[in-house]
């Protein structure tokens, strides 16, 4: 830290010719995963490693320590939170509770955010500030936009003092983080980041505005091309579905539909395949526009998976049901029927379903 004792020893030292400094940089993946091997006596798996990776943010000691308990689960250490938590329990019981803010707020945290959670003026926590940062747990930098924010330097640190609030505690400070992002909801550059910190705070609050948030989010998401968070919060949402109070816009069919074309894209085409024919199954024969545009979305979903016999049924039971208004849906039942035949090497087959297909998207505009 910076009153240390042994720091004035280091800069005088520094000064000695015969001395050499060696910086010790967190070890990379292909590290990690060659210590992981050496320890274990096998190799991680993908999972294994970003997890490992993520938490001990490529610190030797932590990876040792973590792989102590690799086959229990996700929690840390006894000895090692223990460790964590000394420095943590030195400080003034403000301090700890400036911390516990910070640890709910995530790994970096906005420095006007945080004033607004705690709600005080920077002068009534600015020795408290002052004393995380010189005790080397809260690192000064700044937000993507640019903004003030501070980061916790180790992300088990941060998960240590998480895990150590009582679940009320926590649930009340992701309410109060939630609340304090969502008096900006109306700001007119809100970016995917501040929606899903938005939604991740309401759910964790398990407050009603969460299913909303999380929809928002999953849109986000898709959107900035971020697929994969995008199915997650999907996932979350269908999750969340019976908990709606009535801000949602959209039914649970419509929610079933994204998460199948994030899945689509994310890629996890099995999760696809699942949403898809539980939208289906749920909305029965009634709507033949939506029906048919599952049936679209069922067959292209079959076909990326290399299911190309399982494909083309559902392309042609979509024109089967396809309603002449609106005409758009019918022109996609065309078109997709045209182009799985041609890929399939039936031209004949599909050159009339192309041509009608090219007919009446001219014929629409």
């Amino acid at each position: 830290t910076r009153r240390h004792p042994m720091r004035r020893w280091l800069a005088e030292v520094a000064r000695d010719n015969a001395v050499e400094r060696v910086d010790l940089e967190p070890l990379d993946d292909h590290e990690i995963a060659t210590l992981a091997r050496h320890i274990t006596g096998r190799d991680l798996t993908a999972d294994e490693l970003a997890d490992i990776a993520v938490r001990s943010d490529g610190n030797p000691f932590f990876i040792e320590e973590l792989l102590t308990t690799l086959d229990e689960g996700a929690a840390i250490p006894g000895e090692l939170r223990d460790l964590l938590l000394a420095r943590v329990d030195a400080l003034q019981p403000s301090t700890q509770e400036l911390l516990d803010i910070a640890a709910v707020g995530g790994r970096v945290v906005e420095h006007e955010t945080l004033l607004e959670v705690m709600g005080e003026q920077v002068g009534e926590i600015g020795a408290d500030l002052r004393e995380l940062v010189a005790a080397g747990l809260l690192v000064p930098t700044q937000a993507l936009d640019g903004d003030d924010a501070y980061a916790f330097r180790h992300a088990l640190l941060l998960e240590a003092v998480y895990d150590g609030m009582l679940p009320t505690e926590r649930r009340d400070l992701h309410r109060r983080w939630g609340a304090a992002l969502a008096a900006h909801d109306t700001a007119p550059d809100i970016g995917p980041g501040y929606l899903l910190q938005l939604s991740h705070h309401w759910r964790a609050a398990r407050d009603p505005r969460a299913l909303a948030a999380t929809i928002r989010a999953g849109d986000a998401a898709m959107q900035s091309y971020s697929f994969d968070v995008a199915l997650r919060e999907f996932e979350q949402a269908l999750l969340l579905w019976d908990d709606d109070d009535g801000e949602v816009e959209i039914d649970h069919i419509d929610l079933l539909e994204r998460t199948t074309r994030a899945a689509n894209l994310a890629p996890d085409f099995r999760r696809a395949i699942d949403a898809c024919r539980a939208a289906i199954d749920e909305l029965g024969s009634g709507d033949r526009v939506r029906a048919t545009r599952l049936r679209i979305l069922l067959g292209r979903t079959k076909w990326i998976t290399g299911d190309w016999s399982g494909a083309t049924p559902e392309y042609e039971r979509a024109l089967e049901m396809a309603p002449p208004d609106p005409p758009d849906v019918r022109v996609r039942a065309l078109a997709g029927l045209g182009q799985i035949y041609m890929l399939e090497a039936r031209f004949s087959e599909a050159r009339p379903y192309c041509e009608a297909a090219v007919e009446g998207a001219i014929a629409i505009g």
